[in-house]
């Protein structure tokens, strides 16, 4: 099997659901966001949370920072994940 054929068959076949990702343990998460690309770390992320407005305007700077390998239907997952991780991680900083 070639690359090409083992990176689609890896791709999502439906769109993420955020309640789907609830799911998932912070851990879990933080993982799945590391195997697409996103160097996170939970100090970084707490800082940014400060700093960023939202979580979908932090996760669009780690589409620029990042090489995010996530596509198709995972490109979902990366600001899905954000919001989540926000609302886990700093739940006192309005999102």
């Amino acid at each position: 099997m070639n690359t090409q054929t083992q990176k689609y068959q890896m791709m999502r076949a439906a769109h993420w659901d955020i309640d789907e990702i609830r799911k998932f343990s912070t851990e879990e998460i933080i993982q799945k966001l590391k195997d697409f690309g996103v160097g996170f770390k939970k100090d970084h992320f707490l800082r940014d949370a400060q700093r960023y407005c939202s979580a979908c305007d932090l996760a669009e700077d780690w589409r620029k920072k990042y090489t995010i390998t996530a596509e198709g239907y995972d490109e979902d997952f990366i600001w899905m994940a954000c919001i989540i991780l926000w609302e886990r991680l700093a739940p006192d900083v309005v999102n």
